[in-house]
């Protein structure tokens, strides 16, 4: 059988090299997204690579601009004591308590009170 799905590239008309994750399935669109492992291409199973490459030309610009935003994208941070998140250009340190679900900023710091610490998706959801 074809190996339709895979790790693709395709050169623009600048010289520059994006190399894209090609998804392809039952469906009727073609459509892009980006990530922050890259770009993903999701297409119709019959759609050809020159047409997908033709859909990466002419939105390249825009690919550009948010492949560099996630260039600067942060690692996701856990909810426990000592971590550390940056939010409205403020650098906060997490401490978790047991106690009433309550969250208060009080200079850097971000207290998380939590009824069940054992309990960590519930916890993040909650955060």
């Amino acid at each position: 059988m074809f190996n339709l799905s895979g790790t693709k590239k395709v050169r623009l008309t600048d010289g520059s090299l994006i190399s894209y994750e090609l998804i392809k399935k039952s469906r009727r669109t073609l459509s892009l997204k980006i990530t922050p492992k890259g770009l993903e291409v999701h297409a119709p199973l019959l759609i050809s690579k020159s047409r997908i490459d033709q859909l990466i030309q002419n939105k390249s610009h825009w690919i550009q601009k948010k492949l560099q935003l996630t260039l600067t994208y942060e690692k996701p941070f856990e909810v426990k004591n000592g971590e550390s998140f940056k939010i409205f250009d403020k650098e906060l340190m997490i401490t978790v308590k047991l106690g009433k679900n309550n969250i208060t900023i009080d200079n850097n710091i971000c207290l998380i009170s939590y009824k069940n610490l054992s309990d960590y998706p519930k916890l993040k959801n909650f955060f």
